[in-house]
């Protein structure tokens, strides 16, 4: 959630920076949307590799349940 908040912000410093210095051009826009897609595709990742890490402690958590319970 803070890479997210983190964007977020890096967004809006270069859309002022680009509009302080007139660069309201397709080209500000397509890099922007570019480096904003890398950037999702780097949250989607961690997202699953977190949901993946926390798949595995749910099923130790779950396993060492089962073994405590007997």
């Amino acid at each position: 959630m803070q890479e997210l908040k983190a964007l977020i912000n890096t967004l809006k410093s270069n859309a002022a920076v680009a509009a302080g210095r007139g660069e309201n051009s397709i080209l500000v826009s397509i890099e922007t949307i570019s480096n904003l897609s890398d950037e999702i595709e780097s949250l989607i990742q961690l997202t699953e590799e977190h949901s993946y890490e926390q798949e595995k402690y749910d099923d130790y958590v779950l396993e060492n349940s089962k073994k405590n319970d007997q």
